[in-house]
């Protein structure tokens, strides 16, 4: 009796085995499954930021070529006085500031101008607008926004016409 009970012990340890085996077999294939699934949603899910960067990408490009075409001035005024963004009719007038404050590149002073009044959107959150003569001797219809940046960083933006110009120019 005692190896018939052997015998019957040990066909019921094969038998869990065999269960346990088949058991972690398939846990083995269901997660096998489940990475190729998370695979294949990782790579669908790249592609769509892909597009979506690569249409961000051109709508940045096309309201950038928009800004550089326009016949008027656009500039960025951060609060410590410099321009960290400027089109082309911009920069043809007055130059690139090469990351130096309005105030000395434009006048060659060391301190803000009395007279500027594009920092009133600062204080007062307010659109102003008002006219200035330029260092070219032009005078400009100036539209000052308060402008909030992609970092969260206040700064101004100016949008500038030019309303006179020297006789003959």
């Amino acid at each position: 009796m005692k190896l018939a009970d052997g015998q019957r012990r040990l066909q019921e340890a094969e038998e869990l085995l065999q269960t346990h085996i088949a058991a972690r077999q398939q846990a083995e294939e269901s997660l096998q499954h489940e990475q190729d699934n998370l695979e294949v949603r990782m790579l669908e899910r790249t592609a769509e930021l892909e597009s979506a960067r690569a249409m961000a990408e051109a709508a940045h490009q096309r309201l950038y070529g928009v800004l550089e075409t326009l016949p008027v001035y656009v500039a960025l005024l951060s609060e410590d006085y410099r321009v960290p963004f400027a089109n082309r009719f911009f920069r043809s007038r007055f130059g690139d500031s090469q990351g130096r404050h309005c105030f000395e590149y434009l006048f060659c002073r060391t301190a803000p101008c009395e007279n500027c009044e594009s920092f009133k959107v600062m204080q007062t959150g307010q659109p102003h607008r008002w006219e200035w003569l330029g260092p070219d001797g032009r005078t400009y219809d100036i539209f000052d926004f308060p402008f909030t940046d992609a970092n969260g960083a206040r700064m101004i933006m100016e949008v500038v016409a030019i309303v006179h110009t020297r006789r003959g120019e």
